[in-house]
């Protein structure tokens, strides 16, 4: 039985003391027992001071360990892991920010602003050239007045609005102010153009700042224009509009001017939109000398680029525009239809054009066409869109882009919003956009009967042939709810995904497309059917042709993707989010944390309940020795259950018995640490002594006494590490476990996380140390 520390309690005859014993110590000759250590005397000695004579308490040494790097090394490896994963950290958000880039373009400033200094700083001595002549410097623009008159309108429907809305003392909706300001302009130009329309006066004092153009027989021209005040012209071939022109029904703008740059005033102070409302607009340049439409801030003398104030635009509603050899640049702001260049209709009027080789750089939104028909686009260039470089929204039927280039968007190349049908794509390029090259969503806008009175139709006809598609961030091509889609001898070379169709159906054909990573081809959706034909697919990721969602209706023919190496999709996920795998890195840490925690309380259990099933097992074979020593009667065992007392648990002692000796007075004997006096009024002995495993919930006193002679031999001292309770090694303990209680020698070593060779030496050295000691009684009691 164990005491109230951890130690054995040995129960003497009735009406003696028991006092806890150790290992090898004899009893007192004639059944007598040493006496106990005086309270007085315990309570002087701290409880942290280990006994007199005893060894103090070790944990495992290096060489127990398997160690075999020294500190030194160690050191050095554990900096140069945790350098490792935090310059691992850094560079990812490092090169998720983009400074390199922008490290690197600086740098490249400096170099070229130093070269270029010395370049011009020191001429060559004597050396003699051209007379030089002054640059020419742009014509200064006058400051302009304020111009639309647009914050009398926005003044006016914010006067009708709050007027109806009733007062309240809660705080206001979050709005933001900018975001406001740009639609108040949007809804002012629309009831101004509605009103001009219609032929109503203005009543808001700016009939003085919109020039209507009507009542000729024939187009009116810049010229004209001059004439009447609406231009003012700056030198030979600038020109600044002041005044917003507005080309009413029935009337046209011929704005033929090679070589002429037209500047749409647009500030802070407001913005001068050119607009036909059932008129027609044609711009014309030449090859060598196109003709320019751009905006210009006259305070800052530059093209106007902040959109939160408005901008100016070209808008041609119900009417019909051409253009050919002609540079739109800094236009527009907020919507489709104030984006920049806007061909609109109505759903019993639709606009048309021809836009041909024509440059649209810095729109809001590059070109917008809604409620048009038969648009035709060639060789055209839109690059740098703010928003879509080409968004066609509803009702827009028949249109065809040839030889185009749509680059630079921040969002999609080609937007086709839904109630759109028949595009045709030709010898495109779409690169470098922020969502999709080409993006058409021809869902129905319902399925049901519903207030709007929206048609359940899906959108159809959607042909891209023969273009080029690439860089694009969300993948080159997307197309929802479509039918009759044909993609034709197209180029792809994309990370994402080449062409993603959901319940569409398509013939694909002759298509080259290059992926990595991402997936090449992928169809979603059960009301997906395809025919996918010749195609060149090669890449790395997931699938070459991935289906998805009951997308099954797919017919596959020649394909080559022998260029396909596939990779796990969660690779794919984590390479496209970098920014995860970092929060990943991060939360790795506490996980590992969390675990180590859980792992270090499991092993200091499995610790704990190896010593103490080893003190017992120990204890109950001293006892044994002890009582037989004394001519006691062996306990009895016969209860215990299988495998809790190893068969040398019952076997003699080791240690030689005790000598006999004359009686004497007892010797007072050396103090004991405060845990063992406290045990020394144990109970009377039980009948039965088990030696089971203790399942104490707190750690073995490890300032119990240590015996000098255990079983085994000592091992060298170390600084103390775990405690091993009346053990002083884990040597000692190790031994004990295997010998005494009978635990598998593997086990032993992995709970004490000591290699299982070392653990066998000591138990053979062990066994054979007590082989001699049993040699050595034997002898003598012979």
């Amino acid at each position: 039985m164990t005491g109230t520390d951890g130690e054995t309690a040995v129960p003497s005859e009735p009406g003696e003391s028991a006092v806890p014993s150790e290992p090898g110590e004899p009893a007192a000759p004639g059944g007598e027992t040493p006496s106990a250590v005086p309270e007085a005397t315990a309570a002087v000695m701290p409880e942290s001071a280990p006994a007199p004579g005893t060894r103090p308490v070790v944990g495992l040494t290096a060489e127990e360990r398997g160690d075999t790097v020294g500190r030194g090394r160690r050191a050095l490896v554990r900096v140069v892991v945790a350098v490792v994963i935090l310059g691992g950290i850094a560079a990812t958000i490092v090169v998720a920010n983009g400074i390199p880039a922008r490290v690197s373009g600086f740098v490249n400033q400096v170099a070229a602003g130093v070269l270029g200094g010395a370049a011009t700083a020191i001429p060559s001595p004597g050396a003699s050239g051209p007379a030089a002549t002054p640059a020419a410097t742009p014509s200064p623009t006058p400051t302009a007045e304020p111009i639309s008159g647009d914050e009398q309108y926005i003044a006016t429907m914010n006067g009708n609005e709050s007027a109806a809305r009733p007062s309240s003392t809660l705080a206001p909706y979050p709005v933001d102010a900018d975001a406001k300001h740009q639609s108040d302009l949007v809804a002012a130009n629309d009831a101004r153009w509605s009103l001009i329309a219609r032929g109503l006066g203005i009543d808001t004092g700016s009939t003085d700042k919109v020039f209507v153009l009507a009542g000729l027989d024939r187009p009116w021209t810049l010229a004209d224009l001059v004439a009447n005040g609406a231009v003012r012209q700056l030198d030979d071939t600038t020109y600044l509009m002041t005044k917003t022109v507005f080309v009413s029904s029935g009337s046209t703008l011929d704005l033929n001017a090679p070589g002429v740059t037209l500047r749409l005033s647009s500030g802070a102070s407001g913005y001068t939109p050119l607009v036909a409302w059932g008129g027609a607009i044609s711009f014309a340049g030449t090859a060598e000398a196109p003709l320019t439409i751009t905006s210009w801030d006259t305070a800052a003398d530059a093209a106007d680029t902040d959109v939160t104030d408005g901008r100016a635009y070209v808008r041609i509603h119900e009417g019909t525009v051409t253009t050919s050899h002609t540079d739109f640049s800094d236009l527009g702001f907020w919507s489709g239809r104030t984006g920049g260049f806007a061909l609109t209709g109505s759903s019993i009027l639709l606009s048309t054009g021809t836009i041909d080789s024509t440059t649209f750089s810095g729109m809001h939104i590059g070109l917008y066409l809604d409620a048009a028909e038969k648009v035709a686009i060639t060789g055209t260039s839109i690059r740098d869109s703010l928003e879509e470089g080409i968004e066609l929204g509803d009702g827009v039927i028949g249109t065809t882009i040839t030889d185009t280039s749509v680059v630079g968007s921040a969002t999609n190349g080609i937007d086709v919003r839904k109630g759109s049908d028949d595009l045709t794509v030709t010898g495109a390029t779409l690169s470098r956009n922020g969502g999709y090259g080409l993006r058409f969503d021809g869902a129905p806008r319902a399925d049901a009967a519903n207030s709007s009175g929206f048609s359940v139709d899906n959108s159809w006809g959607l042909t891209v042939a023969d273009s080029t598609i690439g860089d694009n961030g969300s993948g080159a091509i997307s197309v929802i709810g479509t039918s009759q889609v044909e993609l034709r001898g197209n180029t792809v070379d994309q990370k994402t995904v080449g062409f993603l169709l959901r319940d569409s159906q398509a013939e694909i054909t002759g298509n080259t497309v290059a992926v990595t990573p991402g997936n090449g081809i992928v169809f979603d959706g059960a009301l997906s059917s395809a025919r996918v034909a010749g195609n060149t697919i090669s890449g790395e990721g997931p699938n070459a042709i991935a289906l998805s969602n009951g997308a099954d209706d797919v017919v596959r023919a020649d394909n080559d993707d022998s260029g396909w190496t596939e990779r796990w999709e969660v690779l794919v996920w984590i390479e496209a989010h970098p920014l995860a795998l970092l929060w990943g890195l991060l939360l790795i840490i506490p996980i590992v944390g969390i675990a180590f925690v859980f792992y270090r309380v499991r092993r200091q259990r499995k610790i704990r309940e190896l010593v103490e099933s080893a003190t017992i097992a120990v204890a109950a074979a001293e006892k044994a020795s002890y009582e037989g020593a004394r001519g006691m009667a062996a306990p009895d065992v016969a209860g215990v259950a299988e495998g809790e007392v190893p068969a040398s648990a019952a076997a003699p002692s080791p240690l030689p018995a005790p000598a006999p000796a004359p009686k004497r007075s007892p010797a007072p004997k050396p103090a004991r640490a405060a845990s063992v006096t406290r045990a020394a009024a144990a109970p009377a002995p039980p009948s039965v002594v088990r030696a089971m495993p203790v399942k104490s919930q707190r750690p073995i006193d490890a300032r119990a006494p240590q015996s000098s002679s255990g079983p085994g031999a000592a091992s060298t001292s170390s600084s103390a590490e775990p405690a091993f309770g009346r053990f002083a090694s884990v040597e000692e303990l190790a031994v004990a476990a295997v010998l005494d209680a009978g635990k598998p020698i593997d086990r032993v070593a992995h709970a004490l996380r000591v290699p299982v060779g070392s653990v066998a030496g000591w138990v053979s050295k062990a066994r054979r140390q007590r082989e001699a000691a049993e040699r050595e009684a034997a002898d003598r009691d012979r």
